[in-house]
């Protein structure tokens, strides 16, 4: 895939610094934003720099920095899959653009707002996850999206509870496998290596709201060492 996608995992994980905290991105026609939640350790790579009057918390690749016309596409699975699988579509912005927002960063986020409008968002999103050429990228866990299972592409749960138990056994794996070297989080060991399966990202899309117990219990377990997202 040509564009500013081309070497964006490779350079980062050549940069030896520790993983830039990406949070998003911003598509637009001719030009792509990566968001980031805090100045990165080091430089960007090519032929993304960072953006002017930004904090330093927003890399930018597009229009006027000598490259060609970037198309308004994420990247490839094949490519950076491992360094962004948690994307999804939040909505677009103005000018034609789109906001991809990555669910791994935030561990937990909650959708709120009028009821049926929450709600379709919730089912948008995971008919997204469940239909994405990113699949392959992470296990994807459904609560209350049983329309979605003939799709074949995640785990269908009869409710919260039953998918938190799901949730509960992953994070039981990853901190067996980490136990004793605990210096480095899932995403971290992921782009070192993308072939263990146990580095990889686990999601929750519940349409369920969560009681305060459910939640308490989905913020501890996506506050470990990693690997684990959801959105509620």
């Amino acid at each position: 895939l040509a564009g500013p996608w081309a070497g964006l995992r490779e350079g980062v994980v050549a940069g030896g610094d520790l993983l830039p905290p990406i949070v998003g991105l911003h598509l637009m026609p001719g030009t792509t934003d990566v968001r980031l939640s805090a100045p990165a350790a080091g430089h960007p790579p090519a032929p993304f720099a960072i953006a002017p009057a930004r904090q330093a918390m927003c890399w930018t690749a597009g229009v006027g920095d000598g490259q060609q016309d970037y198309p308004m596409v994420p990247p490839a699975p094949g490519e950076v899959g491992d360094l962004l699988p948690g994307l999804f579509t939040a909505g677009a912005t103005e000018g034609g653009g789109y906001l991809l927002l990555d669910l791994e960063a935030m561990r937990v986020t909650c959708c709120d707002g009028p009821g049926d409008l929450s709600d379709r968002l919730l089912v948008t999103a995971a008919t997204e996850l469940a239909a994405s050429r990113w699949s392959g990228w992470y296990e994807l866990i459904l609560a209350g999206c049983d329309e979605l299972a003939v799709l074949g592409r995640a785990e269908q749960c009869a409710n919260l509870d039953e998918a938190l138990d799901v949730l509960d056994a992953r994070a039981r794996t990853v901190a067996a496998r980490i136990a004793g070297n605990g210096q480095a989080d899932v995403r971290t060991r992921r782009m070192a290596d993308p072939e263990d399966e146990d580095w990889g990202l686990t999601l929750l899309v519940s349409r369920e709201q969560p009681t305060p117990a459910q939640m308490s219990r989905l913020l501890y377990l996506a506050d470990g060492p990693g690997g684990i997202a959801a959105l509620v």
